[in-house]
Order: C-alpha cells, then structure tokens, then sequence
C-alpha cells in the first residue's frame, strides 16, 4: 500500500508522531502515528533477524502498520468532515491523500516500464504524500477538541462518571 517499510519512514513517522504529540499537542493522533512508526520498527526489526520462520511469514508482520494506516486514514477522514476549518484546507488534505494513492498505483503499474519507476527513492513518494496528509490533519486547530467530544459521548453513553473509574 502507501507505506513503503523502510527505516527513513518509521524515522520519519516518529519523528512526525513526536512532534505532533508534544509540540502540538494532539495526544490522540500523535499517539496513531506513533504506533505506526513501532509496528514498522517491529517489522523491520523481524526482518533483520534473518530467522527463517519469520521469514516465512514476513507479511504477518506487516498486518499492524497497516492496521494503523487504515485508522489513521479513517480517523483523519473523519476530522476532516468535523472540522470547522476552511474548505481549502480540508481540500488540501484530502488532495494529499489521493495524490499518495494515485502515485502508489502509478508505481505499481508502471514500475518495470519506465526506468525511473525503478529507482529507491520513487518508491518513498506516496509515503512522504501520506506523511504530509497526516501533518495537514493534525495541524488542523479544532482535531484534538473533536476527540475530546467523541470521548466524552463514549463515556457518557457507557454510563462512566468522572473519577469513578480512573486512577
């Protein structure tokens, strides 16, 4: 998919992951993207381990990150149609978004056509595009009070009160 699993990306995704947490402050998709960058250190982490087990079932080790890729995308979708921001911004967004797929599939479909298709760095593209769409999301000023509201409707549809149930 978008994700290419390499070690600039899962340095990159972190340092996205931090920066978004704790210089912006947006603790919840901060901590999604975090959680992409350990499952595709985990990943390559397994992979360098040259067990032949593992090796065997190397795409078993994908299934997380892209398990974050899709919560990310779906929780960043879902922002977006929340957000108060401008139009533009969210058009923004979304262009990001379907630039990274279309790339990747161009990748994909032309990749042995065209001798530039073939090269390292073509196949970080759609994962650089994806990395700007989650930063446009997250730089987004009202994403982290939608989480909150959404988290208080969950808590207060499951009945929790505050403090009687939290540390």
């Amino acid at each position: 998919m978008i994700l290419e699993f390499s070690k600039l990306n899962t340095i990159l995704y972190f340092l996205l992951g931090i920066a978004s947490t704790f210089a912006m402050g947006k603790y919840f998709f901060g901590i999604l993207i975090l959680g992409l960058s350990f499952s595709l250190m985990i990943h390559m982490t397994l992979q360098s381990l040259r067990v032949p087990f593992l090796i065997k079932y190397q795409e078993v080790t994908k299934v997380p990150s892209y398990g974050f890729l899709g919560v990310l995308i779906l929780t960043g979708l879902y922002i977006l149609r929340e957000s108060n921001s401008q139009m533009y911004q969210k058009g923004l967004s979304i262009t990001f978004l379907l630039l990274s797929i279309i790339f990747y599939y161009t990748k994909v479909f032309m990749k042995g056509k065209y001798e530039i298709f073939d090269n390292d760095f073509i196949n970080e593209i759609p994962s650089l595009l994806f990395m700007v769409y989650l930063f446009s999301v997250t730089s987004l000023p009202d994403s982290q009070t939608i989480f909150k509201a959404e988290y208080e409707q969950l808590k207060e549809k499951l009945g929790l009160q505050e403090n009687k149930y939290e540390f």
